[in-house]
């Protein structure tokens, strides 16, 4: 979606069977979902947190681009599903262990949503959630070595993504006012205290 938007897709396509494909695509994903809301990574009915906020994230991040190209009917199918599992999001916790790139994944995705659906009881209920989230990493950010806690300790790669999905949560809190800023402060300081630690691994 995001090369169509750019006019860099670079096949001969038409408008209508590149957004076919794009809903079926979709489809496939919600043919996957289980009663609950959620997907899984590798067991079945592992009701998988990480996985579900990624999928979640991304067919979002597609309807946000592509969503001008939709008709409404489309559009309320897509945002459907996607609903589906931001209500898996909503109601449940990972708790195997604490893992920041995960967490920020599913804060991401929850912002974006809490962002589009600002009037609802499922908006409030993200941006509820995802604030808690953004909290819990930053209070868990090592205070000297400033890194995001991963299981046990520091992971330069996994940070990468982790900071990837903070810039995104950063993003969507410019756009809305009514979270307190000193969020959005607290995590911008966090992200260039937390890149200042990944200098050190570019090489």
């Amino acid at each position: 979606c995001r090369l169509w938007v750019k006019s860099l897709w670079p096949y001969e396509t038409s408008k209508d069977f590149f957004i076919k494909r794009i809903l079926l695509l979709v489809n496939g994903a919600k043919n996957l979902t289980r009663k609950d809301g959620s997907l899984e990574e590798s067991f079945p009915f592992e009701s998988s947190y990480c996985v579900t906020a990624l999928i979640a994230y991304d067919n979002l991040v597609a309807f946000e681009l592509i969503q001008h190209e939709l008709t409404p009917l489309m559009k309320k199918k897509w945002l459907s599903i996607i609903q589906r599992w931001i209500n898996f999001l909503i109601k449940s916790d990972e708790k195997h262990g604490f893992i920041s790139n995960h967490l920020a994944t599913a804060a991401a995705v929850l912002f974006r949503w809490g962002y589009l659906n600002k009037e609802n009881n499922s908006g409030k209920k993200a941006l509820a959630i995802g604030i808690d989230l953004i909290k819990k990493i930053l209070n868990k950010q090592a205070p000297n070595d400033f890194w995001y806690l991963e299981y046990d300790g520091p992971d330069p790669g996994y940070q990468t993504l982790c900071i990837t999905y903070l810039a995104d949560v950063f993003n969507s809190l410019e756009k809305i006012k009514t979270i307190n800023c000193d969020l959005k402060e607290n995590l911008l300081i966090s992200l260039k205290k937390s890149i200042n630690f990944l200098s050190y691994f570019f090489h």
